[in-house]
């Protein structure tokens, strides 16, 4: 058994992948939906919440195991019994050398960089969405405290 601590991702500016999916429900329903598992079980192991995301519409889209996907990308062996190819998880790799491995017929490349139209906005975005909230969030916060210490009163 993995020590989670041990393994725990960076966070991102200054969340852990756990409390960005608790404050962003709309993005766990849709990792659960696309993966079929709790955003935070089928999220835990990926460095980034980026990865997640790709590997989920990826798995949608190219009827990849997410579980196949995630082992590959995570460098861990697939959870319980497994129709993953041999050799699945021995070693991090990247999500465009997985879809390679488990699905040769595919173009990866394009893949990899395509935005999922009807199943939602690509990991970039996502991440654009999130930076740009927590701006507006801390600017919103700043004015706030701007106001109330001219004011003279403290929150």
């Amino acid at each position: 058994m993995r020590d989670s601590a041990a393994l725990a991702p960076v966070p991102a500016h200054g969340k852990t992948m756990d409390q960005l999916l608790t404050q962003n429900t709309k993005l766990a329903d849709k990792i659960s939906i696309l993966t079929g598992e709790p955003a935070q079980q089928a999220c835990s192991g990926f460095k980034n919440l980026g990865q997640c995301v790709a590997a989920a519409h990826v798995s949608k889209n190219l009827k990849i195991s997410f579980d196949c996907l995630k082992s590959d990308m995570t460098g861990t062996a697939p959870s319980g019994p497994s129709s993953c190819p041999a050799g699945t998880g021995s070693k991090s790799i990247s999500l465009g050398k997985s879809i390679q491995t488990l699905s040769p017929n595919s173009d990866s490349k394009t893949e990899t960089k395509k935005r999922p139209s009807a199943s939602g906005p690509g990991p970039e975005r996502l991440h654009q969405e999130f930076v740009i909230s927590s701006m507006l969030r801390r600017r919103s916060h700043a004015k706030r405290d701007c106001f109330l210490s001219e004011a003279g009163e403290s929150h």
